[in-house]
């Protein structure tokens, strides 16, 4: 659809001859797919932008959103729209936040909708009233468009905020609906679970009778259709957004996808496309149009992306790898050139860090900007008509490597999967990863499972593609394969492949692309093989995990396939065709290896890589909330026992033989607390879980922070094939473990001295060992580091890998190429056929590019010209004093964060005193840090957080002596940093403080401003190392004084600080220690690289606690200097003063509304500190002198009641703002 636009004059011979051509108008294809959503100046540049490429000559093509609202705007030639690509997901907080009235209604559909909506009427009359407003003289024409243009707005404010009230009642609806419900929602689920589970089990054994064989894939079919699969809200992790694939696309419909590659491929070399404020997500989205547009050599075309510093779309997990897409894109890129650019150079070295690829700033002076003079269009256009550079810049695509493998969640296999696509990645193969759905679904649980599990698989590395496709469960379509003479002969292991080889998929195209083009085919697991060969002519390489055969014995035969008795010699005898008919078999373990390459051409013994586990900066609390682990979880912090696996027989039955035979054999076990992890607790008999001390977690995030926080890593397999996946997994977290000599089948245990158990007592001691002995879990733990380095190596792995692909894809007899393939170095290896793409790649680690969460990042270590620290001594150079009472939850985060320091040995002693109420349970969990090193833990029967301080200033062994709380987490280099602060400041300074950042287990409220984080201990005067400011304070939570003078000034006031459960809120005892100080002629410094991380606990995130909070702030400044309180007063009663004309409940002292404004409630907050501190101070008297005429008193009232409607509405208080400017 042709449509013209007017914004702004454009006069011809206004200096652009330099740029404009008098041949063929060349092309600029502008791909916008969240306009509508950008911000105001992000869519003015982009309509500038336009504006100058035309006013230079050049030909148009505008691609938005289908259900973008842009009008048909009249006026310019030279401009087609284009309503082909998908609306994708918009972040929350966006969703509302529409710079027009469309937010409020549907969109239309097609051009030929918009131009007969109101929207074109209100288009026009705001361009008429704005054009008016400039060019005309007359004051009436002017004061009516101003009216006019007032109304829109008007208009557009009403709209949106009747918008916004219908979306929180219906929100605020399903929270209600939701909590009300949500327990017996919760226990009916898992009673209709059990009862599917024992229904399933009883129909399974039914249908495999031999006298229903026949009949078995109808009745099976047929159950499946009319109850569905059974599933338990573990299968699908938090955060997991519903919708096929949980990925955003640039297009769906396959007639829009159609009409933009013809776009694509017809533009010319000297044709520019173009993608206005964008975002890596969207280099992502580009890789998905590799099979549709079915090239031979990138499009010769060079794109630009200008990405924007404010990201809009809604990413989820695993959509984007920021840390390998620059190396996808050097094989893999649909356009020849790619370049980046950024609107600021802070912003484009950030992108560059991030994504590894240059990153090119716009000239300063040539950004777009609205209302830009001619002068300027020819400087702006150079920077995208001739950059200065290049990203990416490739000539060819790499080799195809369709990698195939089942569709299952996060499983210990899928570090196999990730290390085999990060070695084709970086070895430049384009990847194009296929994934096999086993067991099909019907929507919704279709597309909940597909975007659970695709996040789950791509969270660690992904491919340049993937593609799911799902075996045909059609009754007609088993019926078929079923009576067919090949599937009657075979045995299992054949029939598997014959009920996959046929799958059905939404992207058939993709598919026939990905079979078509693919150099070789790397199969995960036999059943997938005969699909593979039906797809493709390459050469396979058959990674075997296990052997099949064996696996089906072990695991049972799969309730999908239908069979009578099965035949061992048969399935073995097709097995080995098996081997015997690709082109190389990677095998993963040395006896499987020895069994296989009798039988194979090629076999090459590939031990798998998992690269080292760290656990995240995550609190448990967090770990929880994202996890939505059960409320038991809630109550400890970590456990003794960890057990975990995937849904298989074999691991349930570990699991209860674990529970049943092992844990009653020793009293240490029976009260242990024991956490079961991952979706194998789906398949586990709940009545036979013992009721105390068993947390069935299920699915989590992240396993290597729960084995973090554990103290015994259990394995109790009693059977398996293939490889330990699962001591591969606590081997690379480097945790402590106990086994039995099953689940560390296929390692090398060599000179470790360490055998696994033989027999449940053999398990249960040693696991009663480890928990007894905080040396002997220390001990394991370095037995763990050896074990891994002997059986894992990335470099023996990147050879092998090298191996099979070169035998794989070698002609027959080239033994002499594959050698000298083997022989390269693994990271400059080059295959037979590989392209060499060019490309400008930054060398550096990239950070994630996309926030994981609402918190902020972790304090981390800095470089700094400070002294280095002493080495270790006799006496520790810092103690560090951790207060607790009752806050076991956190408690051991905070040590953890301590007893992990980057220090010497002996440099750090850890005092820990609890005061809790019940000294025993204090003394239990005391227990639990018994045998760690330089810890101790002292029971404070006096409460009182001053108590507790001054008894750990009196144990303290270290000159200097530091104070943290039991919610905060110290960065790694914390307690060096703090000693190199006091080596380096001088002899005077007895205090020095440090950073203090929020972690934020909810996200923050909008409600609450910078100016209240001080009440929750937030510390942030930038700076580096430097004397306290006279208005600047330091937070008890990261405090650090020289022991001599805090004593000799009496230690902490015992008034002050709180005390027992936390009903008063007593603060102020640090600086009233600060103050003492100073007054002996001491000084105190800020240190800002000695950082701590703040848990804040969502019980504080309510504005009755931020209330309260500054109500006994007041009373401890009255008890700290009540001279000085009594100063203050006058000045509070003033404002409270004022503040009681305002009408309604703003004028009530003492009342007050809940509120979203942050400036709204920090005044809230403001008039609670002002009258308690007027109160404690003597009240307020009313003056008759101060009482003013009724006329006054009327009109004050007036303006407070306008003034007050205005604050609360705070679109109609932005108009009022807008109206008022435009008058002026």
């Amino acid at each position: 659809m042709k449509t013209s636009q007017d914004h702004g004059a454009v006069r011809a011979g206004t200096g652009h001859d330099a740029v404009t051509s008098a041949r063929t108008p060349r092309r600029l294809l502008l791909l916008d797919p969240a306009r509508q959503h950008a911000r105001d100046e992000e869519q003015n540049d982009a309509l500038a932008l336009i504006r100058d490429f035309v006013a230079a000559g050049w030909q148009i093509e505008w691609v938005i959103d289908r259900a973008d609202p842009l009008p048909a705007l009249p006026g310019q030639p030279g401009v087609t729209i284009h309503r082909l690509l998908a609306a994708n997901r918009i972040r929350p907080e966006l969703r509302l936040i529409r710079r027009d009235a469309t937010a409020c209604d549907s969109p239309p559909a097609d051009a030929a909708a918009a131009d007969s909506t109101q929207e074109t009427l209100v288009s026009r009359l705001d361009a008429w009233a704005r054009q008016t407003w400039k060019t005309s003289t007359g004051i009436p024409a002017r004061l009516l468009a101003l009216g006019v243009w007032v109304l829109i707005r008007l208009q557009y404010r009403i709209r949106r905020l009747f918008a916004t009230a219908t979306y929180h009642l219906r929100h605020r609806a399903r929270q209600f609906a939701a909590c009300l419900l949500d327990r017996p929602a919760r226990l009916v689920r898992r009673l209709l679970g059990a009862v599917a589970v024992r229904a399933r089990q009883r129909l399974h054994a039914l249908v495999h009778l031999p006298v229903l064989a026949p009949v078995a894939p109808v009745l099976r079919h047929l159950y499946r259709t009319l109850t569905g699969p059974a599933e338990t809200t573990d299968s699908t992790p938090a955060g997991a957004t519903p919708g096929p694939g949980n990925a955003t696309a640039l297009v769906r419909d396959a007639a829009d996808r159609a009409r933009l590659v013809a776009l694509l491929r017809g533009m010319g070399p000297d044709d520019l496309v173009l993608m206005p404020a964008a975002e890596p997500i969207h280099l992502e989205l580009l890789l998905q149009l590799l099979p549709h547009l079915d090239l031979d050599t990138p499009l010769r075309a060079t794109l630009h992306l200008l990405l924007t510093p404010h990201p809009r779309l809604d990413i989820g997990p695993g959509e984007l790898d920021a840390a390998t897409l620059g190396r996808r894109l050097a094989t893999g890129c649909p356009f020849r050139r790619l370049i980046l650019h950024a609107a600021t150079e802070a912003e484009a070295a950030r992108l560059q860090e991030a994504l590894r690829l240059p990153v090119f700033a716009l000239p300063a002076g040539t950004a777009p900007a609205t209302g830009a003079p001619p002068t300027r269009v020819e400087a702006r256009l150079r920077a995208f008509t001739s950059p200065s550079g290049t990203s990416v810049c490739i000539d060819a695509f790499g080799p195809v490597a369709l990698v195939v493998s089942a569709l299952w969640g996060r499983v210990g296999s899928s570090a196999i999967f990730d290390a085999q696509l990060r070695h084709l990645i970086d070895h430049g193969y384009l990847v194009v990863r296929l994934l096999v759905e086993h067991w099909p679904h019907r929507e919704p649980q279709r597309s909940r499972r597909i975007s659970a599990f695709l996040s789950e698989n791509f969270e660690n590395v992904r491919p340049h593609l993937h593609i799911v496709a799902e075996r045909d469960d059609r009754a007609a379509s088993i019926a078929r394969m079923v009576r067919s003479a090949a599937f009657r002969a075979a045995s299992v292991v054949t029939r598997v492949q014959l009920l996959l080889r046929d799958p059905v998929t939404t992207e058939p195209e993709a598919l026939a692309w990905a079979g078509r083009r693919a150099a070789v085919a790397l199969v995960n697991h036999l059943p997938q093989l005969l699909l593979t060969e039906t797809l493709t002519r390459a050469p396979v390489v058959l990674a075997t995990h296990d052997i099949y055969s064996d696996l089906i014995r072990s695991h049972g035969v799969p309730e999908f396939v239908p069979h009578g008795a099965i035949d061992d010699a048969a399935c073995r005898r097709e097995e080995r065709e098996c081997w015997h008919r690709v082109a190389v078999c990677a095998n993963i373990s040395t006896e499987e290896h020895a069994l296989i390459r009798r039988d194979a051409r090629h076999a090459v013994l590939v031990r798998p890589y998992a690269a080292p586990r760290l656990p995240s900066d995550r609190s448990w609390p967090e770990i929880v909330a994202a996890n939505r682990l059960p409320d038991a979880c809630r109550e400890v912090s970590g456990c003794d026992i960890l057990v975990w696996g995937g849904w298989h027989q074999v691991n349930v039955d570990g699991v209860h033989w674990f529970l049943d035979q092992v844990r009653p054999l020793h009293p240490a076990l029976a009260n242990a607390r024991i956490i079961i992890a991952g979706r194998v607790v789906q398949g586990l008999d709940r009545a036979r879980l013992p009721e105390r001390n068993v947390i069935c977690a299920g699915f989590v995030d992240r396993l290597e922070d729960v084995f973090a926080r554990s103290r015994v890593l259990v394995i109790p397999d009693q059977a398996g094939t293939g490889l330990s996946i699962k001591a591969m997994e606590a081997l690379a977290a480097g945790a402590c473990f106990a086994s039995t000599a099953c689940g560390l089948r296929g390692l090398e245990l060599g000179d470790s001295e360490y055998r696994p158990a033989t027999d449940a007592a053999g398990l249960a001691g040693d696991i009663a060992a480890l928990l007894g002995s905080a040396e002997a879990r220390r001990r394991r733990t370095a037995t763990a580091r050896r074990l891994y380095a002997l059986n894992y190596s990335a470099e023996a792995h990147a050879r092998a890998m090298n191996e099979a692909l070169a035998w794989a894809m070698a002609p027959d007899g080239a033994a002499a190429a594959v050698a000298a393939a083997i022989a390269a170095p693994a990271a400059d290896a080059t295959l037979p056929g590989m392209i060499t793409a060019r490309t400008d790649e930054v060398s550096r680690q990239a950070p994630p590019l996309v926030a994981p969460g609402p918190r902020n990042d972790a304090p981390r270590a800095q470089e700094e010209s400070l002294p280095d620290p002493i080495p270790s001594t006799a006496q520790p150079r810092l103690s560090v004093v951790v207060c607790t009472y009752n806050r076991y939850d956190v408690l051991p985060d905070a040590l953890d964060s301590l007893l992990r320091q980057q220090c010497p040995a002996g440099f750090l002693e850890i005092v820990v005193v609890d005061n809790s109420a019940d000294q025993a349970a204090a003394g239990q969990f005391g227990e639990r840090y018994a045998g760690e090193p330089g810890l101790r833990y002292l029971l404070e029967p006096v409460p009182g957080l001053s108590n507790a301080r001054n008894r750990g200033l009196e144990e303290a062994r270290a000159d200097l002596v530091a104070f943290i709380d039991d919610d905060a987490i110290a960065a790694p280099d914390w307690a060096v940093q703090m000693v190199r602060a006091f080596d380096s400041i001088g002899s005077d300074i007895a205090v020095i403080g440090g950073r203090v950042r929020p972690r934020w287990v909810t996200p923050r409220p909008a409600w609450l401003p910078d100016t209240l984080l001080g009440y929750l201990s937030i510390v942030d005067w930038g700076g580096r190392l430097r004397e306290l400011g006279e208005r600047e304070w330091l937070a008890g939570c990261n405090l650090a004084f020289r022991r001599g003078p805090v004593m000799s000034v009496g230690g902490f006031n015992r008034q002050l600080g709180r005390t027992g459960e936390g009903l008063s809120l007593m603060s102020n005892e640090e600086t009233a220690v600060i103050d003492r100080l100073r007054a002996a002629g001491h000084r105190a410094a800020y240190a800002p690289e000695a950082a701590v991380e703040h848990v804040i606990d969502p019980a504080r995130l309510s504005q009755v606690w931020f209330r309260r909070r500054a109500a006994w702030q007041a009373v401890s400044d009255f008890v700290k200097d009540q001279k000085q309180a009594s100063a203050y007063a006058p000045m509070a009663m003033t404002y409270l003063r004022a503040r009681a004309r305002l009408p309604g409940p703003a004028g009530r002292l003492g009342i007050y509304a809940r509120t979203e404004d942050p400036d709204q409630f920090n005044q809230d907050v403001g008039a609670t500190y002002d009258l308690i501190m007027a109160t404690l101070s003597g009240g307020i008297e009313d003056d008759p002198a101060e009482r003013t005429h009724w006329l006054e008193a009327a009109r004050l009232t007036l303006w407070g009641r306008t003034r007050a409607f205005l604050l609360r509405h705070s679109q109609l208080h932005s108009v009022a703002r807008t109206i008022r400017r435009a008058l002026s």
